[in-house]
């Protein structure tokens, strides 16, 4: 089934069915990957089937698909008009096979993934995988480093990059949560306040949020950040929350109370 796989869609629905720790589905994976990088431009111009074939053989990589996974880390691929480069997922997908394989290249790699010019606006692929990746390695200085110096271009993954500062000291949470709560982008300030919220000096964030809440205008993430307090159960929020209720403007105020009935 999966050697006569010619589209995406065929080739996810061959590997849902197939163990890629099996001998001869490894070699029917990497084998397909090869007859569509032959002819990427007739065979795979999205990079999509080749990128959901590395995903399939997960963590079944071997130290000698090393070569591959770096060549595949490495690829850039243009569809007209435009041109638009298209293969921000097969890079990314490249690089979680990678780490499985050998996590001091995919440190590396990552690093270099995470600047990647031709990273999507719209996925923020390549570099979501590259901030996943050195999450998961333990590398948080470096997503600090890019923090401070991208200023957020790409939100997605600053959003995963602050999430990833769970354990990071309080002074350096501080100064990028006073930095990042002035963002204008929901999706950035959203991953701000998950970490705020996950962290377990919370507390000292507490003005902060109060005046992030009293002042904002993105209802959407005042909601969602006042129902992920009630939801946190914590206290000491929740008091705060309860201090917000005089001066807000009636649309915020409807949702805090609907939030605050749940307490």
């Amino acid at each position: 089934m999966l050697a006569g796989a010619r589209t995406p869609d065929a080739v996810t629905a061959a590997l849902e069915l197939l163990d890629p720790h099996q001998p001869d589905v490894r070699a029917a994976i990497l084998e397909r990957y090869e007859h569509f990088a032959e002819k990427p431009t007739l065979r795979d111009p999205s990079t999509t089937a080749r990128a959901v074939l590395l995903r399939g053989l997960g963590e079944a990589v071997s130290a000698g698909d090393v070569p591959l996974l770096e060549a595949a880390a490495a690829t850039y691929e243009y569809l007209l008009p435009g041109p638009k480069e298209v293969a921000g997922r097969l890079r990314g997908a490249a690089l979680v096979a990678l780490a499985a394989a050998d996590e001091r290249l995919a440190a590396f790699t990552a690093a270099r993934l995470l600047g990647d010019p031709h990273t999507s606006e719209m996925s923020g692929e390549p570099a979501v995988t590259a901030v996943r990746v050195l999450a998961s390695l333990g590398q948080t200085a470096l997503l600090y480093s890019y923090l401070e110096a991208s200023g957020a271009r790409v939100a997605e993954a600053a959003a995963e990059a602050l999430r990833s500062l769970v354990d990071a000291p309080p002074s350096v949470v501080g100064g990028l949560a006073e930095r990042y709560a002035q963002s204008p982008d929901e999706i950035v300030l959203v991953g701000l306040f998950d970490l705020l919220l996950a962290r377990p000096d919370r507390h000292r964030f507490v003005e902060l949020t109060a005046r992030f809440l009293r002042e904002t205008k993105l209802v959407d993430v005042f909601r969602y950040l006042v129902t992920a307090i009630v939801a946190g159960r914590d206290p000491v929020l929740i008091g705060a929350l309860r201090e917000l209720r005089s001066g807000l403007p009636p649309p915020k105020l409807a949702i805090l109370e609907e939030a605050l009935a749940l307490t």
